[in-house]
């Protein structure tokens, strides 16, 4: 690594835990070939943050949250789909 990237990481990992998540976010970012969609999962994610912080919506614990997820995926792996037709 540079020692340019050195002083730039050097300096990242000063800023306080926000600061270096939004820093994370936007770096993440730019490595994606579509940067739109990134950055309206970001903006998704912090909307659901405000609506946690505010009150307007209530969490779950992880274990249901894992519990339905779970059962979401078992019910979907025993959806019976029909056969394919089969041609002569």
């Amino acid at each position: 690594m540079s020692s340019s990237a050195i002083d730039i990481e050097t300096q990242a990992l000063g800023l306080t835990p926000e600061q270096r998540a939004h820093l994370a976010d936007k770096l993440l970012s730019s490595l994606s070939p579509n940067a739109a969609i990134e950055e309206a999962w970001s903006a998704e994610a912090i909307r659901r943050l405000e609506e946690m912080k505010n009150g307007s919506v209530t969490g779950i614990p992880v274990e249901t949250a894992i519990a339905r997820a779970t059962r979401f995926g078992e019910d979907f792996i025993n959806i019976q789909l029909p056969q394919p037709l089969m041609y002569a």
